[in-house]
């Protein structure tokens, strides 16, 4: 799933530096076609339109509630549901309004996904952002999923009454679901693992925002930057025919 949404986020990332009229058919064209195994366009499109559906409810609940479809076996089923329905199942996590939502969510949602951030407290980084996005956060998650383009579909402010067990709740230093170097970029995406250094330490691969560079080098980096995000579409499909969570 989370390579899924990746795909999206790579997709987004070609159409805003195109001013945003950048079609998914012209990506494909551009991008893909020109690999010997690369997908046809109608298997692309459906794998954007499954990473949209599970961003919408990763918008609704954070990531964990990713984790939480998959425990339950439910991946297939969500990717499956037709026209709006994760949209709107989105907003009901986000901002419940009926009764029967709402006690659903503060007595079993809510508990079970802050259990959960307090057994394995996870951040991800592989979906070209400059930093990485910590899934402990609802309101760094809400930042993140609020930045997609849905279309005319819009997620809803959040009711933070409903979600107090996970907003109350502190958690100490989160574990790096996955941290790619710009070789994985590239080339090849690797299936997410617990990296337990931080990017705080000594890590070997650990390259620091352009921002915590001296000036001088910002643009030389910024050069070798360029040609990633393309490749890395690439490498984001390469990896799609195996689900990770």
């Amino acid at each position: 799933m989370m390579n899924l949404i990746q795909l999206v986020t790579t997709c987004q990332c070609l159409r805003r530096r195109k001013g945003g009229v950048l079609s998914l058919a012209k990506i494909h064209r551009h991008e893909l076609q020109c690999m010997p195994d690369g997908p046809c366009l109608s298997t692309f499109m459906e794998w954007h339109a499954m990473g949209s559906k599970f961003a919408a409810l990763a918008g609704g609940g954070s990531a964990y509630i990713l984790i939480l479809i998959a425990g339950l076996g439910l991946r297939v089923s969500i990717g499956s549901l037709p026209g709006d329905t994760p949209w709107a199942l989105a907003n009901i996590l986000r901002a419940p309004t009926e009764a029967r939502h709402r006690d659903l969510i503060e007595e079993f949602i809510a508990p079970t996904i802050a259990r959960m951030k307090a057994a394995l407290l996870i951040t991800v980084d592989s979906h070209h952002l400059r930093q990485m996005y910590p899934c402990q956060s609802l309101s760094d998650s809400d930042n993140f999923y609020d930045s997609f383009d849905f279309n005319s579909f819009k997620l809803s402010a959040r009711d933070t009454s409903v979600w107090c067990p996970v907003m109350t709740h502190s958690p100490p230093s989160a574990v790096p679901l996955h941290q790619p170097t710009r070789e994985e970029i590239a080339n090849s995406i690797a299936p997410p693992d617990a990296d337990h250094l931080l990017p705080d330490s000594p890590h070997p691969f650990y390259d620091p925002p352009a921002s915590q560079r001296e000036e001088h080098e910002n643009v030389s980096w910024a050069v070798s930057q360029r040609g990633i995000v393309p490749t890395g579409m690439q490498a984001v499909v390469a990896q799609l025919s195996e689900p990770l969570i």
